[in-house]
């Protein structure tokens, strides 16, 4: 209905007009009413999981190739996400202990700290690592307000820090509080960008959990604080719901609705 919507207020003269690039045919989307930035992302990329063929890029490349950052630049985003989730939910990956078979002494920082994110451990509770989205997902942009996203959307480069709980949990900080909220086996916390490709400038959004990413039967929702330097603070709210199709290759099912502000501007009175 979304799109019937746009296309009609292309039609009729209210958003931009039609672009004739075959790599732009779409039309900028409008504003909604109240908001300041609207941006709507689905993934329904289908793949063969296993394929012997492809090997995903990992959270290495996202953080150098698709944030550009050095060394420095991914520890301080590295830093920074340990401080959230430590001052959010009250997982400190600060004082990691490292994983029983890592024998290597180049894993290992001043005191034993754990350095490489795909060994840190909190006691058996919950592990941090670097993430990218697999880009055969197909997560892309297909509604930007006040742009001509194409047909075929932008493709959004999404990556961070994951945490995944490995037992029945009670998370504190902000979100628990002192007494704590329980969480079962499998929950999630992320902390990174969606960095989405226009062919130009790219358009990068920081994420944060705002409370844990539950799995269940029927799939996942999520709700992530959001910030960018010129829409402010806003919220991504979606779900996903992966499916096997029949010649048991997988099919993504995301839906994601970006908001700027959160919840809209107050109605005038």
């Amino acid at each position: 209905m979304l799109f019937v919507l746009l296309l009609s207020l292309c039609m009729t003269g209210f958003a931009a007009e039609k672009m004739d690039d075959a790599t732009n045919d779409g039309c900028a989307a409008p504003t909604p009413d109240r908001f300041d930035k609207f941006l709507a992302y689905m993934g329904a990329g289908v793949y063969v999981l296993d394929d012997p063929n492809f090997t995903a890029p990992d959270y290495m490349y996202f953080q150098k190739e698709i944030m550009g950052r050095n060394e420095t630049g991914i520890e301080a985003d590295r830093t920074a996400a340990m401080q959230y989730f430590l001052d959010t939910f009250g997982l400190d990956f600060f004082e990691e202990e490292v994983d029983e078979n890592a024998t290597s002494e180049e894993f290992m920082g001043p005191e034993g700290a754990c350095q490489m994110a795909e060994l840190c451990d909190i006691k058996g509770v919950a592990t941090f690592n670097g993430f990218m989205l697999d880009p055969r997902n197909e997560y892309r942009a297909y509604v930007v307000s006040e742009m001509a996203a194409p047909s075929v959307g932008w493709m959004v480069r999404d990556g961070g820090w994951i945490v995944n709980t490995v037992e029945d949990a009670t998370l504190h900080g902000t979100w628990g509080g002192e007494a704590g909220k329980a969480v079962p086996t499998g929950s999630i916390l992320v902390f990174g960008d969606y960095n989405v490709d226009t062919g130009e400038e790219p358009i990068i959004i920081h994420y944060q959990s705002e409370s844990p990413i539950i799995p269940g039967a029927e799939g996942i929702m999520f709700l992530c604080e959001l910030t960018h330097p010129e829409f402010g603070k806003g919220r991504a709210q979606g779900i996903s719901v992966p499916q096997t199709l029949e010649d048991d290759r997988a099919q993504t099912n995301i839906r994601n609705i970006l908001t700027f502000p959160a919840y809209g501007h107050p109605p005038v009175v």
